[in-house]
């Protein structure tokens, strides 16, 4: 199985797609100093698992901090291929928060 998180998942996008609509998206928001949207990082996370290792061997989501909604569109994607999906969620601790 492979290891993808979503930032991961969006330097994939950035560096081998740099012309696509995803791409020029998450340029915009990154050119103007913001972060980029939960729903593109998911949308970046459903192109990295059309990759064809994602296919035949599966991934492992790890520390992809989504909101429920999100992760239950991205779930819907992944039952639609017909893989499994494994989120890694750790609890953050006080130690975390800054």
């Amino acid at each position: 199985m492979l290891r993808l998180s979503a930032g991961e998942a969006m330097r994939n996008v950035l560096q081998n797609q740099p012309l696509c609509d995803l791409s020029m998206k998450m340029k915009s928001h990154l050119y103007r100093g913001l972060t980029v949207p939960d729903e593109l990082a998911v949308q970046a996370l459903e192109v990295c698992m059309l990759d064809m290792k994602c296919q035949t061997r599966g991934c492992v989501c790890v520390s992809v901090c989504l909101s429920v909604c999100n992760i239950f569109t991205l779930c819907s994607f992944v039952r639609v291929l017909g893989r499994l999906l494994v989120f890694v969620i750790r609890k953050i601790s006080k130690d975390d928060v800054t």
